[in-house]
C-alpha cells in the first residue's frame, strides 16, 4: 500500500511497516502516561476529529485527547467525522474509522487478547504474528496474522486479511481464511469465506496520516 500525504507519495513500503515505524515511539514505556489503573491495557496515540471514552462503569461519555490510557472495561467511539490510532497493551496497532465503538475487555501484554468490536471498521496492524480475538455480533475472529480489517455493520461482519490467517466462527459454523481472502458472516448464518479483488479498496479511509 501507499502512504499518502500533502507532499505526494511516500516510498513504496507496506503500511504495516510505515505505520509501525511512526507509532514505535509513542508506545515505548518511558513516553507512556498514567492511566486510572494500575497497568493500562491500550494508548490511544492519535485523535482526528470526533473521538470519545467512556471510563468502565461510568455512563457519560468525555473527549479523548492523545496519550491518554485505558483500563479494562473503558470505551472508545469514534463519531463523523473523526478517526482515532490505538496501540494495544501486546502492541498491535489498530485504526478506527468513523462511526467506530470499541471495548477493552481483556488485553495483557504477550498474551492472547479480547477486543470488543460493537460498530464500525477497525484496521488492525501487529509487528509480530500473535492471536488476538475480535468479538463482533455476528462472528468472532481468531486472528494469528498481521494485518486484517474488521467491520461492522448492521446486519453483517465482514473479515479481510491483508497478512496472516484468521479462523472465523460462530454457533453456525468457522471458516479458515489467508491472505488475500474475506469472509462475511450473517445473524443465523455460518461465515462464508470469499476472494478478494483489491483488499486496499477495503482500507482507503486508512491510508492518509498526517505529519
Amino acid at each position: 500500500a501507499e502512504c499518502r500525504h500533502g507532499g505526494g507519495v511516500s516510498a513504496h513500503l507496506p503500511l504495516r511497516v510505515l505505520l509501525s515505524m511512526s507509532l514505535l515511539f509513542w508506545f515505548s514505556p518511558g513516553n507512556a502516561v498514567s492511566g486510572d489503573c494500575e497497568s493500562w491495557v491500550a494508548k490511544i496515540v492519535s485523535v482526528q476529529g470526533s473521538v470519545q471514552i467512556k471510563r468502565a462503569g461510568a455512563s457519560a461519555w468525555a473527549s479523548a485527547e492523545r496519550d491518554q490510557t485505558f483500563c479494562t472495561g473503558d470505551s472508545v467511539r469514534v463519531q463523523s467525522p473523526g478517526r482515532a490510532v490505538v496501540v494495544l497493551a501486546n502492541e498491535t496497532i489498530i485504526r478506527l474509522d468513523e462511526r467506530t465503538a470499541i471495548t477493552f475487555p481483556a488485553i495483557e501484554r504477550k498474551k492472547s487478547s479480547i477486543l470488543d468490536l460493537v460498530k464500525g471498521a477497525i484496521h488492525f496492524i501487529s509487528r509480530v504474528p500473535r492471536t488476538l480475538e475480535v468479538k463482533t455480533p455476528f462472528v468472532n475472529a481468531a486472528i494469528e496474522g498481521t494485518e486484517f480489517l474488521v467491520r461492522v455493520d448492521a446486519d453483517h461482519t465482514q473479515v479481510i486479511v491483508f497478512e496472516g490467517t484468521v479462523v472465523a466462527g460462530n454457533p453456525y459454523g468457522k471458516v479458515r481464511v489467508n491472505a488475500g481472502y474475506g469472509v462475511n458472516a450473517r445473524a443465523g448464518q455460518a461465515p462464508v469465506r470469499h476472494p478478494v479483488a483489491n483488499p486496499v479498496d477495503a482500507v482507503q479511509w486508512a491510508l492518509y496520516y498526517p505529519p
